[in-house]
């Protein structure tokens, strides 16, 4: 599976599909962190939506890269209004939000987060991400690779079905931060 995103803005097309995408009631997308309204999967959740915004125009999203001694740094700015979903991380990482407001919602934590702050994500996770405000994101991750390409094939994976082959079948947990 790919890393997509959207941008909303106000044109009444792409709040229609806006409202195709989620069923959210507030316009700014804060009850994408309230996966808990009913019993079906987070997986399939998140993949509803990826599936939904693939359909839709995607935006260029700014990238700096950095590798230093097997670590990867991976920055993304994401103007406010973005809807998007992550890869699905075959490692453990740091998540370091340096400025902006977003929601956010993957397999084992939600919620509204400010920047500055750092979280630690677990192997497998996924998340879905609106930003409220513009957004600087850097991921910090353990690799051998030394290009993005490479990098790329060594920490993201396609499908959840990838995951649970190469960790047979153990599901997700809170990793300390």
């Amino acid at each position: 599976m790919k890393e997509v995103s959207l941008i909303l803005r106000s044109e009444s097309a792409v709040q229609k599909a806006k409202d195709a995408i989620i069923f959210a009631e507030k316009c700014d997308f804060t009850d994408l962190i309230n996966f808990e309204r009913d019993d079906t999967p987070f997986r399939e959740k998140i993949m509803l939506i990826e599936r939904k915004l693939e359909l839709l125009p995607q935006i260029e999203m700014q990238y700096n890269h950095s590798f230093i001694d097997g670590v990867y740094l991976r920055t993304l700015y994401a103007p406010k209004g973005a809807l998007m979903t992550s890869y699905i991380y075959r490692k453990p990482h740091h998540c370091i939000i340096s400025s902006g407001v977003v929601s956010y919602r993957s397999e084992v934590m939600g919620g509204k987060i400010t920047g500055p702050c750092i979280f630690t994500a677990g192997a497998g996770s996924k998340r879905v991400v609106y930003c409220h405000t513009d957004m600087v994101w850097t991921t910090v991750i353990k690799t051998d690779a030394t290009n993005v390409e490479d990098a790329m094939k060594d920490i993201y994976l396609s499908s959840y079905e990838e995951w649970d082959k190469e960790n047979d079948g153990v599901t997700l947990t809170v990793v300390g931060g």
